[in-house]
């Protein structure tokens, strides 16, 4: 059994290598998922070739049959087999069994995160197998991690990515969130260096949520986010028909982006930003939502029994939704 990092097993996979079982342990379990998702566009399995099962509602004498099973016309058979922690100890023990002789002709990936100590299928693994460990993240690689994604785009103080580790934590699926939000107010508010005051805007030490982040979100087809900004400056005693103004500004600034065949200046973030949240949308569907923001004025300066709540937060979803089909 080999020991591999998870840029060792991407390697073999582009290289076209598999191995009959990899095992994924430890806590950052959003890691995981993102190494399990190289598999359907490195492969292109077909779907009978492929199988993904939550260990709480896996049949696993199923699951290994499937897994004994040739492949259909293909070399290899794919299959997921997530949170191994969490099986009843009589399926664990068939598990166990198999991942000391597995079938050649398969490439099964198992998750767990056990006990320190007591980890039974990383002691049971084949010796042509491997396993990959994903352990928590201290706050040094967290910020380093938070640093490596926005470096490209965003020049960041050590001091800001600090205050945003220590209050968002070291999961990486915070952190991925974190550097959305980032992003969101960087290229909302037009600065070229997060700074300490901006982590603390962004971490919620100041009392108002800058209305930017509404258009950003909205740009970025990020309903939970825009829907929460919006809930945010209701709470704040925000004028709907400014919160109507910033979805306008947005719809329009997308239009531009579309229209415009031209690159944007190299130092114009937002330019730049708009211009790469375009592709997401269709002409048609940015047309329409214009429409949409002149019938939700209407509706705002109107004496009808519709709350400016629920006028806001449906046009939020309507610019959001995923197939861009105006109605």
């Amino acid at each position: 059994m080999s020991e591999l990092s998870r840029e060792e097993v991407l390697k073999e996979w582009k290289a076209g290598k598999t191995r009959p079982v990899y095992y994924l342990y430890g806590e950052e379990n959003t890691s995981k998922e993102h190494l399990i998702k190289n598999i359907i566009p490195l492969f292109k399995p077909e779907g009978f070739n492929y199988s993904l099962r939550l260990a709480q509602s896996c049949d696993m004498s199923a699951f290994l049959d499937e897994a004994n099973t040739v492949p259909m016309l293909a070399n290899v058979r794919f299959l997921v087999l997530k949170d191994a922690n969490e099986l009843k100890k009589a399926d664990l023990d068939i598990l166990i069994n198999y991942v000391s002789m597995p079938c050649a002709t398969s490439c099964i990936i198992i998750t767990a995160d056990f006990e320190k100590n007591k980890d039974p299928i990383k002691e049971a693994i084949s010796s042509d197998c491997a396993t990959v460990k994903f352990p928590k993240m201290n706050k040094n690689h967290a910020i380093e991690y938070l640093n490596n994604i926005l470096f490209k785009e965003i020049k960041s103080d050590a001091s800001a990515l600090d205050m945003i580790v220590e209050t968002a934590g070291t999961s990486i699926a915070a952190l991925d969130n974190e550097a959305e939000k980032i992003k969101a107010y960087m290229y909302g508010s037009g600065k070229s260096i997060f700074k300490e005051e901006d982590a603390a805007e962004i971490c919620g030490f100041s009392k108002k949520l800058p209305p930017y982040f509404l258009g950003s979100y909205l740009a970025s087809k990020n309903q939970p986010a825009a829907m929460n900004a919006a809930d945010i400056m209701f709470e704040q005693g925000e004028d709907p028909l400014k919160m109507l103004a910033i979805i306008y500004g947005c719809i329009e600034k997308l239009i531009k982006a579309k229209l415009d065949p031209k690159d944007p200046q190299k130092n114009d973030k937002q330019a730049f930003f708009y211009k790469a949240k375009a592709e997401n949308f269709k002409e048609e569907h940015l047309a329409y939502m214009l429409k949409r923001c002149i019938i939700s004025d209407s509706e705002l300066k109107s004496s009808n029994k519709v709350s400016p709540k629920t006028i806001i937060k449906t046009l939020i979803t309507q610019a959001c939704k995923q197939d861009d089909r105006s109605e």
